[in-house]
């Protein structure tokens, strides 16, 4: 199965609310090729609701660097905010 099909499967389970099984899509995603921002943010999410907190911190920093790199402003402050009230 081609990685497009890969992430879409896995968006499908983030969005069914299966945690377990989106996590390891979206990570085994990104061990093959780097995520987009965007799906960094579902994973991260995904290790949030599996109750992996060092690594839903990370990602959710990654998630930030990576939309500032890309220019989005906005969607990094998102994740700064998350990271804020996380560390509160």
């Amino acid at each position: 199965m081609g990685a497009v099909q890969e992430l879409d499967r896995a968006r499908e389970a983030y969005e069914g609310g299966a945690w377990e099984r989106a996590h390891d899509l979206l990570a085994r995603a990104d061990e093959e090729a780097r995520l987009a921002p965007d799906d960094l943010e579902l994973l991260a999410t995904a290790a949030y609701m599996l109750g992996r907190d060092d690594e839903h911190m990370r990602l959710l920093e990654r998630a930030h660097r990576d939309h500032l790199g890309a220019g989005d402003e906005l969607a990094a402050i998102r994740c700064a905010a998350w990271l804020s009230i996380f560390l509160t």
